[in-house]
């Protein structure tokens, strides 16, 4: 009944900010929708005694966050929650872990075994989320903090640098000339997918045969999923934790959502998970210390000699090999265009300026990433300065 709750107020919330705006042109925010909350569990008391209030107001914490990243053109306009769909609450406070005996409690709901994936004695809980599947699993998502700092990252070398290139045929090819095949998931199993898919489609609405078969469908989507999910994952990991070499990592800027619109492509491009990758790229490497820098989008990554720094222009997608007509060295299409992205990154990082040079090497280890750009910005200010007061002088 507490997803039922949550799922209620978050789509009166958003039903309640579309008339709003729709009669009276005007913006509500959280504050407003929390404002009327006590005459609604007047008006629908089931609201008030199967619904926690702190779940609730994270309901309403999630929507205006939703209703930002729609401002901010990150994502679509907020949908309405379905019951048939993926159901969760979060209780910010008033929850219990009894580590000895594996029960979790929240408001309303008391004793809930749970098996814990982890150890987290002595830690600092702070929420918990649980989460139904669409195929009748539930998952409780612990939030805890370890009391440990993040390192913090070095200052990026070219030299200690690793370029990575996105693909298709095989998933990552790195600067090193190590190529990560596709498993391609989605692939492998699209036979049955289909097949399920079609026999779903042919129960009968509201029918025990109709509910079998979607239960089949949503375990093979699920089965998919979590093995992308787990090497997605693996790989992430041994990039940013296993890899010791390199501190800093290079990708390259992906245009995913005008690539989506190429018909042949979208499906193989959804199922490789570029976003997902990148994500779990930038968050890892923030706990490992690393550098995550990226180059342009129309950077000729794969046109560019990485020995000579020559241009091909008349190369072609199908062109998968190539010799470069300055310097006459032979390339690998995708390791020439991973060692060109480190190039650009760097180039991108110190202000078209010289990629391998390390700024301030007085103040390594003490400089935070962030800080580098405002740097760059300012020695590049001081250069320009310093040639100025020469050309007075000269005259």
């Amino acid at each position: 009944m507490q997803f039922g709750a949550c799922r209620y107020i978050y789509n009166w919330a958003l039903d309640y900010s579309r008339w709003e705006y729709q009669e009276n042109k005007t913006t509500t925010f959280r504050k407003d929708w929390q404002a009327l909350i006590p005459k609604l569990k007047e008006y629908l008391p089931w609201l008030a005694e199967n619904g926690n209030a702190q779940s609730l107001q994270s309901e309403l914490a999630h929507l205006e966050s939703a209703f930002k990243r729609f401002y901010k053109k990150k994502a679509g306009f907020p949908k309405f929650k379905s019951k048939h769909g993926k159901q969760s609450l979060s209780v910010p406070q008033q929850f219990k872990l009894n580590l000895e005996t594996n029960r979790l409690s929240i408001t309303k709901l008391k004793d809930i075994k749970i098996v814990l994936s982890k150890d987290i004695s002595g830690m600092n809980l702070r929420s918990v989320t649980i989460t139904k599947t669409c195929t009748g699993k539930y998952f409780a998502s612990i939030l805890y903090e370890t009391g440990q700092e993040a390192p913090t990252a070095p200052i990026p070398v070219k030299r200690r640098s690793l370029g990575i290139d996105l693909g298709l045929k095989d998933f990552a090819i790195l600067s090193t000339g190590t190529k990560v095949s596709n498993p391609k998931f989605l692939e492998r199993d699209q036979k049955r997918l289909r097949r399920l898919s079609q026999a779903f489609s042919r129960k009968k609405k509201d029918s025990k045969n109709r509910s079998k078969a979607k239960l089949k469908l949503a375990l093979l989507h699920e089965t998919i999923s979590n093995r992308r999910s787990n090497f997605l994952h693996n790989l992430t990991h041994d990039l940013t934790c296993e890899n010791k070499g390199a501190k800093t990592l290079c990708v390259e800027t992906l245009n995913v959502k005008g690539m989506m619109k190429n018909h042949c492509l979208a499906r193989s491009i959804s199922s490789v998970s570029w976003g997902e990758f990148i994500r779990q790229l930038d968050y890892k490497c923030r706990w490992s210390g690393m550098n995550l820098l990226s180059c342009g989008k129309f950077d000729p990554t794969s046109k560019t000699c990485s020995h000579c720094k020559a241009k091909n222009d008349s190369l072609k997608l199908s062109d998968r090999a190539w010799m470069c007509s300055a310097c006459g060295c032979q390339h690998d299409r995708d390791i020439n265009a991973a060692k060109n992205i480190v190039d650009f990154a760097f180039s991108n990082l110190h202000g078209r300026g010289e990629a391998s040079e390390v700024l301030y090497p007085e103040l390594a280890g003490e400089i935070k990433p962030v800080e580098m750009k405002a740097l760059v910005v300012a020695k590049a200010a001081t250069k320009l300065l310093s040639v100025k007061q020469e050309v007075c002088l000269s005259l």
